[in-house]
């Protein structure tokens, strides 16, 4: 990783409430090495994450509990493949974009406009949650692919008690991430026909 990446990395674990620690390389089934970077902290928010930059990082503790390892490990590789988060920016300014030309040329309220930083932050975080479960809920399903739904809820009810447990905490995960009942509902969801969904 070049220093201007480790950079950016380190400034997005500090946001999580981690410090960088290290870097190390992770062997994936069809043989290849994945970098990942391990953070330490005593609380940060969440456990491992991919980065805007598809860097993994990893909260140290987790590297003691194999099975949540390897939960967090699979799931932030599936955020890693989701190319397609990264139309959110230009979904977000059409949809700017389209506000304003439906209040200046079709509503003829170019008053109304005054409000339209208050709307694009509203519009920005409407968007940015349901944009981030969507993600979060497809790593999940993903994960729950390769390694189970019976591994996946025993992590998942045996939770990190290193991870942050605020209120404030609490609003940024449930904004950014779908309820742990609505993933298993989901997944049975869209499994029904299958004999054993396990």
């Amino acid at each position: 990783m070049n220093s201007i990446l480790l950079y950016l990395t380190k400034f997005q674990i500090g946001l999580i409430g981690g410090k960088y620690a290290r870097t190390e390389k992770v062997k994936l089934p069809d043989g290849k090495d994945q970098e990942i970077v391990i953070f330490s902290g005593a609380k940060p928010l969440f456990s491992g994450q991919c980065t805007p930059l598809r860097k993994i990082i990893i909260h140290e503790p987790v590297l003691n509990n194999e099975r949540r390892f390897n939960y967090i490990f699979q799931h932030e590789m599936a955020n890693k493949r989701q190319w397609w988060s990264y139309l959110f920016i230009p979904l977000y300014f059409g949809i700017v974009i389209l506000i304003i030309w439906g209040q200046v040329l079709v509503l003829k309220n170019d008053n109304q406009l005054k409000f339209l930083p208050l709307e694009m932050i509203i519009l920005a975080i409407l968007m940015y949650a349901v944009f981030s479960w969507v993600l979060e809920l497809d790593a999940d399903m993903q994960t729950i692919k390769i390694i189970g739904l019976y591994e996946f809820l025993h992590i998942v009810s045996n939770p990190q008690q290193s991870l942050k447990n605020d209120f404030s905490s609490k609003i940024i995960v449930g904004i950014t991430h779908p309820p742990t009942n609505i993933t298993i509902r989901c997944w049975k969801w869209l499994h029904r026909n299958d004999a054993n969904n396990l």
